[in-house]
């Protein structure tokens, strides 16, 4: 299965070269959107015309929604330890969309989904996926894969973000959050270890 961050990226059309890829298909392979795409054609590329500032500052955000109503269900649903872990997602994803907000505002910018946006509808999708799914192991491993899924996408995209993010802030902004992802992906990808 396909991280929803990626599919969310195929299905705007800046990463047609990514298509047929997998996570878990080739190993050793460089696995960064950077690799993927084709310097060639800007229209497949996050540095394409396609995606602004606004567009960023929505999908930094639509993540971050995401990943808050992820945690929101993980708090009521997961074992001690995943719960635990949601707690602290759910607050510092609550935290990184008021300071989306805030920047926004300073920006002057209006955050807005690139044209053809289906990522919060898959993330829509994911979730009731993962309220259906009983409590128990299934669930916490659900959650589990699909936070680190989801933090390896944002990784991915805030590298591509430096490079084209036009306004000064909210390339300092990408820069500060960017080891924030990594602090939350190697939380769960610990806890994914917990619980095998």
């Amino acid at each position: 299965m396909r991280p929803l961050f990626l599919r969310y990226i195929i299905a705007l059309g800046v990463v047609t070269a990514f298509a047929g890829c997998d996570r878990s298909a080739g190993k050793g392979e460089q696995d960064t959107v950077s690799a993927m795409l084709s310097p060639e054609d800007p229209d497949t590329s996050l540095g394409g015309p396609s995606l602004s500032d606004a567009h960023l500052l929505a999908i930094f955000d639509a993540s971050s929604a995401a990943d808050s109503s992820m945690a929101a269900l993980a708090v009521t649903k997961g074992s001690a330890a995943v719960r635990d872990v949601a707690r602290r997602m759910l607050a510092d994803h609550h935290a990184m969309r008021v300071e989306i907000a805030t920047l926004a505002k300073r920006m002057g910018v209006t955050p807005d989904l690139p044209p053809g946006d289906t990522y919060s509808a898959e993330a829509g999708q994911a979730l009731q996926r993962l309220t259906a799914t009983p409590q128990g192991r299934d669930f916490d491993k659900g959650y589990v894969d699909r936070e680190i899924d989801a933090h390896l996408d944002m990784l991915e995209i805030a590298t591509e973000a430096m490079g084209i993010a036009g306004d000064a802030e909210l390339k300092q902004f990408v820069q500060l959050t960017a080891p924030a992802i990594e602090r939350h992906l190697d939380v769960v990808q610990a806890l994914q270890k917990q619980l095998m």
